[in-house]
């Protein structure tokens, strides 16, 4: 009886050890499989979402290129009608309020002159309706609420809260500002300003200026979800948030690492992918957006759960 007992014995340790053997090449192949078809499927996404991202960034630019258009628009034209002699502060003020009326999208439109650029007689509108009291000619029409209003310019000489006048005055070119409060009939509006400077005979003379309120932008851009469970984002040139899937977080700045090394790379124009999940499991494609003539680069991105994107993956796996 011990003969057949000894030879089931190792029958049995010989089936035991093919089993083993062909669960660890399953799972082996399993685990390979899944490796190949996660790393394709990570890459076939990531392309997926650079495209939208650039896609987006087009989208955003063709919005705010309009309000560009036209602020040149206006610029050409009052340069024109300076040089013809027939500008007056009550038609371009006239002017302004049409603009915005035309654009109820916009949170104010203006124009603001260097002294004595624009007539000649600053000392004679000292203190005037929508004029300070230094009576430089400047025109601003907001919207409060559903109506237009004109108020004199603020903190425009002010390093910071005077760059959307400053910068351009500097550098004689088109910009997209910065993100900065700004206050409108009483009440303070989180907004960006695109300046287009008038300038003559390499002299600066003055700017016209479009105002967004970010806002307005937060909650387009909040109700589009990429892939269903993504979100997007906007940040400023200098890493300020104007749109994010966190409505505590508009407005303020990221200033960490990996942010300051994505805004570097979209500063030169490059899309930039980081596929390492985050603490939050997310995964991110920011690309360039870029507003007419303006050098400034701000960055939208698609932001999407890791887990996601490799859901195919792990359901071939299963």
């Amino acid at each position: 009886m011990s003969q057949p007992t000894r030879q089931t014995s190792i029958a049995t340790r010989l089936m035991l050890g093919v089993a083993l053997i062909v669960v660890v090449a399953f799972a082996l192949t399993a685990a390979i499989s899944y490796w190949k078809s996660s790393t394709a499927l990570l890459a076939s996404q990531q392309t997926s979402m650079e495209n939208l991202a650039r896609l987006e960034a087009r989208q955003i630019a063709a919005e705010l290129g309009s309000a560009y258009d036209t602020a040149g628009a206006l610029a050409g034209t009052l340069l024109v009608q300076r040089r013809a002699g027939i500008l007056t502060r009550e038609s371009v003020s006239a002017l302004m309020r049409s603009q915005l009326e035309a654009h109820p999208e916009w949170v104010g439109v203006g124009t603001l002159w260097e002294p004595d650029a624009f007539d000649g007689k600053d000392a004679e509108h000292v203190g005037a309706e929508a004029h300070d009291e230094t009576g430089r000619f400047m025109s601003y029409w907001a919207w409060d609420g559903d109506t237009p209003i004109t108020e004199p310019l603020r903190g425009y000489e002010t390093p910071g809260d005077g760059d959307w006048y400053l910068k351009p005055r500097e550098l004689k070119e088109p910009m997209l500002v910065e993100p900065y409060e700004y206050e409108i009939g009483g009440r303070k509006v989180l907004m960006t300003t695109l300046a287009m400077p008038l300038v003559e005979d390499g002299q600066f003379l003055g700017l016209v200026t479009v105002d967004f309120a970010l806002s307005a932008l937060q909650e387009r851009l909040s109700k589009i979800r990429p892939m269903g469970q993504g979100h997007l984002e906007l940040l400023s040139p200098g890493g300020r948030v104007l749109a994010s899937d966190d409505p505590a977080e508009i407005g303020r700045p990221r200033e960490d690492p990996a942010t300051a090394a994505m805004l570097a790379r979209v500063a030169r124009g490059e899309v930039h992918s980081e596929f390492a999940a985050d603490a939050d499991g997310e995964v991110a494609t920011y690309a360039p957006m870029r507003v007419g003539k303006a050098r400034q680069a701000f960055a939208v991105g698609v932001v999407a759960p890791r887990a996601l994107l490799t859901a195919q993956a792990r359901d071939l796996l299963w």
